[in-house]
């Protein structure tokens, strides 16, 4: 394993493991490092993006004077690296995306120029890292969705996160009428607390489906609700 220090760099004596070293011994004389990376961080140092972002990383900048610059990615900083080679193996791209429910998260990558190949055991090589943090925004799940209904009369726009219809007649964009939709599937409940349509039966065929492909019951209550 590499050993741990304050530095830029690190000395490896044993196989690519934990390129992560940030020891204090001198770069070889030759030995150049250049990192470049597509978007550019914010003033922060940190990349951001949506829920998926590709980001390019360019280290062909780089030069040796023996000839010998590897280059080493880790994508998710786990201590392994995922990708080492030369030449053409100088940049590379990765897509990070979101993951679970979280709204907003990041995630790290490594990514390493050395002095010859991390695979050999024999001899030294120095490591000069950076670490880079991908910060990611899940976008908003659209929770509304629309139809045309009876006959082409009217636009339906269900919200079904807020369990909101709105209703458009004439399809003129005008919304003249908006219904809180109950789940209290008993009658006559009194859950909309004013005018209602209760135990709506859906007695056109298009919007039934749209409703019940929605999650919703035929005993629903629709609650009305200035517009």
């Amino acid at each position: 394993m590499l050993s741990r220090g304050p530095g830029a760099g690190g000395v490896a004596t044993t196989p690519v493991g934990d390129p992560y070293a940030e020891g204090s011994a001198a770069a070889p004389e030759g030995f150049v490092p250049k990192f470049r990376v597509d978007p550019h961080p914010g003033d922060d140092g940190v990349i951001r993006g949506d829920d998926t972002v590709t980001v390019e990383f360019d280290l062909c900048g780089s030069s040796n004077v023996d000839g010998k610059t590897h280059f080493l990615f880790d994508w998710t900083f786990d201590h392994v690296a995922d990708v080492v080679g030369s030449d053409s193996a100088c940049k590379q791209s990765h897509t990070y995306r979101a993951r679970g429910d979280a709204k907003e998260q990041t995630q790290r990558t490594n990514v390493c120029v050395t002095s010859g190949d991390p695979h050999g055991a024999a001899g030294d090589v120095f490591f000069s890292c950076r670490q880079y943090t991908v910060a990611l925004r899940k976008a908003p799940q659209r929770t509304e969705v629309c139809g045309i209904f009876f006959g082409g009369d009217y636009t339906e726009c269900l919200d079904v996160q807020a369990r909101i219809l709105r209703q458009d007649y004439g399809n003129d964009g005008s919304f003249e009428n908006a219904w809180y939709i109950s789940t209290d599937t008993v009658v006559g409940s009194g859950s909309c607390g004013g005018d209602e349509i209760a135990n709506y039966q859906f007695s056109d065929p298009a919007f039934y489906a749209f409703m019940i492909d929605h999650g919703f019951e035929p005993g629903n209550e629709f609650c009305a609700i200035p517009v």
